[in-house]
Parts: structure tokens; C-alpha cells; sequence
């Protein structure tokens, strides 16, 4: 009979900066979204979370910030 072996790596803990406000901002709590869009729209922004490598949320998220800055909300 032979045994497997298991090995549990400890969870990468974020180092928490020197400037707790920093800190504080990346840890703001996230709140979800659903809503629907043109698949068109939805193949877009999965192309461009392959070439960028960053995930689609955060594609949308950057976006959706940068327009309300744009319109000062």
C-alpha cells in the first residue's frame, strides 16, 4: 500500500504598509454587481483580460472609476 504525501503551504499574508491609510484603502470592502451586457461587450473585455493579465472585474472596475472621475461624481 502506498501513502501520499500532503503538503500544506501557510496563506502569503499581505505585508501591511507603513502608512496605515494606505493599508486601509486596499482593504476597502467590495460590493458585488450584476448586471447584464452585450456579449460583444463581455468578448471585449475578456480579450482584454488575456493581454493585459489582469482579471475582467478589475478591467470593469478601472473603467467604472475613470468615467466617474470624468463626469466628477
Amino acid at each position: 500500500m502506498s501513502k501520499k504525501h500532503i503538503s500544506i503551504k501557510t496563506p502569503n499574508r499581505a505585508k501591511i504598509p507603513d502608512d496605515s491609510e494606505e493599508w486601509v484603502k486596499q482593504r476597502e470592502k467590495h460590493k458585488r454587481l450584476t448586471f447584464d451586457a452585450p456579449s460583444s461587450l463581455h468578448s471585449k473585455l475578456k480579450i482584454a483580460s488575456a493581454k493585459t493579465g489582469q482579471k475582467m472585474g478589475e478591467l470593469a472596475i478601472s473603467a467604472i472609476s475613470e468615467y466617474l472621475t470624468k463626469i466628477e461624481i
